[in-house]
């Protein structure tokens, strides 16, 4: 039999054993003569080409649909791992008409048949494969994010809050850090980033997203689409900044949120004593570039050097980093103090630090870190000192306003002082959030959450206001729209235990029962609480309903996410659980003795009056724990305040329990569900420990089962 018909791109194929290479030149011939044969070449370039477009594809329009940067990564990396697969098919397998076979299993006809079948495919078989490959690890991909995934950073029966997006609207995101040493310079950077945001806030036509709510966005790889949508912005700025010796470099950007087009970028390299200059100068160009028309006061701020001693300026970075990094504490209050007092040490006209001392003293006497009127007169000498230096500088204003609401609960020179800011920059989210907090102190619920509801519709993601609504509408008992803004916190950090725990707590006490925290009980009750401080909260609810004492013991022996006497008074009631009733005894004594001491250093206390009305009540100390209730309630009544006031009636309620007075007790608790009470949920005052001299009681358990008790309270 004769060599079936050659391919003409392959005049050397044939039966290799007929055919035998006769040196290593014609050996090279064969072999791409064959890769020609087999298509090989045209897969590969067709491949390539098509991979090509797609990654063009994807890059141009994953960021539309808000798909994350790994989906954009892994697309590239399964198509670069693609190409050797369709280049290794193409070489192996053969297009018969009995079907795709081995190349080496063919025998001579079916080689033939084969070769004759590629000429009459046109090559179209093979460009097909070539292009099909990519275009379906592209489309399975596509597919899934663009059909199948929730709208984007909204978990399953979570809320979002969505907006319309204004063009006069901006995001600051925290800049990059680019100096030489950055651990010691990073509250450089950060308070540079912060100034310009207090400086465009006071902008009245622009709205800024607030500096909790970017925070976030630190080192992110998100797109900058997605960035946009979640903050509810039409603007992004990004930039960097490095500091060395006396120069600084500020490095920035303004990006088209929604297009992703570079708007305007510009650099700073100049001495370090022009940093003011340089803020101002930043601030002005977003405006122009954003076509907001500044009028002469907001020129005027933007212009003003708030000190011409860099060191004091450093002075009040340090605070304000220090505020980020570890929050509202007795330590971090004293250390802030003393940073504050050098900086007006060293610069007796920054008006600015004055006032924001001052704020701090106020902030210290209202968290009874230091409840003295020692304390208030500093304050009051501060925020005096600051007005005479700057009068109408919005900063000392607005702290003004945090001066009398911490330092005296003045609610209406306080709301005077932040509707001045308001007035001057009626987007500023700082004096919005906090006269919507006023409204809440002063009774006006509904006020508070239309305040509230517009710093959301300017900053959909502030964590602070998001966590005031809830709590505001916990203490309504209205769980319905608690659990709405717990699934936007828990949305927004699914991380977060306390998120999803508070999440729990409000499904449990809109339907009455321990399912949800029965089930979220399972999923963690194998960490250790020890380490995780939310979950050690978290878990004793459900120990307690069980009386499962040695596992409450443990968890308050390792708990310091309470006050220490708080959990002392509790611990106690516990080791009586267990039979260990002089160790109970002891700690009682122990626990009395040092509120005592701090009693008479803060005689105004609320905290210490209420854990030592406890602790007397759980001692059997009938008396003076009625005497320590009327003091308690005493005090209260001075605060005239809505969302706390009513914290004594609780307190009296327990103590009528302690004393064997447990009808009057049960009355009270009824009494309580018609005023606003933050812990106002049946479900957990049945298993409140400070409450277990009624656990048995007929009428306090159908207290606890009667929903007309616990019926949400009107929002007027």
């Amino acid at each position: 039999m004769s060599n079936p018909p050659l391919d003409p791109e392959n005049e050397s194929a044939g039966d290799p054993q007929s055919n035998p290479p006769q040196s290593n030149g014609s050996d090279k011939v064969s072999f791409f003569a064959e890769l020609k044969r087999r298509k090989v070449f045209r897969v590969a370039i067709t491949y390539a080409v098509v991979a090509w477009l797609i990654i063009q594809i994807a890059s141009a329009t994953f960021g539309w649909f808000d798909i994350p940067a790994w989906a954009f990564r892994f697309v590239t990396i399964m198509l670069l791992m693609g190409f050797p697969i369709a280049v290794i098919i193409t070489w192996a397998f053969e297009l018969t008409p009995s079907g795709l076979k081995l190349t080496k299993n063919l025998n001579e006809d079916e080689r033939a048949k084969a070769t004759v079948a590629h000429e009459k495919k046109r090559n179209w078989t093979a460009l097909s494969f070539a292009a099909g490959l990519p275009t379906l690890i592209f489309g399975t991909l596509a597919f899934y994010f663009y059909f199948q995934n929730p709208e984007p950073n909204e978990l399953p029966g979570t809320v979002v809050p969505r907006f319309e997006v204004s063009s006069k609207s901006i995001a600051v995101l925290p800049f990059a850090n680019m100096s030489e040493d950055p651990e010691a310079s990073s509250f450089f950077a950060d308070g540079v980033h912060e100034d310009l945001l207090t400086n465009l806030a006071y902008v009245s036509e622009l709205s800024v997203s607030s500096r909790t709510s970017v925070m976030a966005y630190r080192e992110t790889t998100k797109s900058i689409r997605q960035i946009g949508e979640e903050l509810g912005v039409g603007n992004l700025l990004e930039g960097s900044v490095r500091r060395a010796g006396n120069r600084v470099r500020v490095t920035a950007q303004l990006i088209d949120a929604k297009t992703d087009e570079h708007i305007w970028a510009q650099s700073y390299d100049r001495n370090l004593e022009d940093i003011f200059a340089i803020q101002s100068e930043l601030a002005k160009a977003i405006t122009d570039a954003l076509r907001i028309a500044l009028t002469d006061q907001e020129t005027d701020n933007l212009e003003k050097r708030p000190t011409s001693n860099l060191a004091a300026y450093d002075l009040v970075l340090k605070h304000r980093e220090l505020v980020k990094r570890d929050g509202n504490t007795p330590d971090r209050q004293t250390e802030s103090i003393s940073l504050l007092q050098r900086a007006v040490t060293l610069d007796p006209d920054f008006a600015e630090a004055w006032a924001e001392l001052a704020a701090v003293y106020a902030q210290s006497y209202f968290w009874y870190y230091e409840r003295s009127s020692e304390r208030l007169d500093q304050a009051t000498q501060a925020i005096e000192h600051a007005k005479r230096l700057a009068p109408d500088n919005l900063n000392v204003i607005a702290f003004s306003g945090d001066y009398y609401y911490y330092g005296f609960r003045d609610y209406a020179k306080a709301s005077n002082s932040y509707e001045r800011v308001l007035e001057a920059a009626p987007n500023h989210v700082g004096a919005l959030a906090s006269v919507g907090f006023i409204r809440r102190r002063e009774g006006q619920w509904a006020e508070s959450i239309r305040w509230h509801r517009r710093v959301l519709e300017i900053d959909p993601r502030n964590v602070t206001v998001l966590t005031g609504l809830q709590t505001t509408y916990r203490t309504m008992r209205h769980f319905d729209e608690a659990i709405e803004m717990a699934e936007t916190l828990y949305a927004l950090d699914p991380s977060n235990l306390l998120n999803e725990f508070l999440l729990t707590l409000y499904l449990g006490a809109r339907d009455g029962t321990w399912q949800p925290l029965e089930e979220f009980t399972k999923r963690y009750e194998n960490l250790d609480a020890r380490t995780v401080r939310e979950l050690n909260w978290a878990l004793q609810p459900l120990y307690v309903r069980d009386r499962d004492w040695d596992r409450v013991r443990e968890l308050l022996e390792h708990n310091d996410y309470e006050s220490p006497t708080s959990l002392k008074n509790r611990l106690a009631v516990v080791y009586r659980e267990l039979g260990e009733e002089e160790k109970a005894r002891e700690m009682l004594e122990e626990n009395i003795a040092t509120l005592r001491n701090r009693l008479d250093e803060k005689p105004q206390d609320l905290i210490v009056l209420m854990d030592l009305a406890r602790g007397l009540a759980f001692s059997g100390k009938d008396k003076e724990a009625q005497e320590t209730i009327e003091e308690l309630k005493a005090q209260f009544r001075l605060i005239e305040d809505a969302h706390d006031g009513n914290l004594w009636r609780y307190e009296e309620a327990i103590m009528l329990a302690w004393t064997g007075r447990k009808k009057e007790s049960i009355a009270a608790l009824r009494e309580l569900t018609q005023y606003p009470w933050v812990d106002g949920s049946a479900l957990f005052v049945s298993i409140d420990l400070a409450l277990m001299p009624l656990w048995e009681e007929p009428e306090f358990i159908e207290f606890c089962n009667d929903e007309s008790a616990w019926a949400p309270l009107p929002i007027e």
